[in-house]
């Protein structure tokens, strides 16, 4: 859920049909987890809110740093 998160809030914000479809892959690998019996079901949604929470501060830290790595504007040339 962490790459989810992190690619659903850097790409899907600029692509918005792919927003909730990083969380539907995210989803069916941790359904999956539970159907073979890998995991319990606790341990996917705790899993999945702090890989969300993860993913999410991750992509405010990148989408900050390349706005600061960005080459700067000049006007009049």
């Amino acid at each position: 859920f962490g790459i989810a998160a992190f690619l659903a809030f850097t790409l899907g914000l600029s692509l918005r049909w792919t927003f909730w479809w990083f969380f539907v892959w995210a989803f069916t690998i941790a359904y999956g987890q539970v159907y073979v019996g890998v995991h319990y079901p606790l341990d996917v949604i705790c899993g999945a809110l702090l890989g969300t929470l993860v993913g999410w501060l991750s992509s405010r830290l990148f989408r900050k740093w390349v706005d600061l790595e960005a080459p700067s504007k000049q006007s009049g040339v």
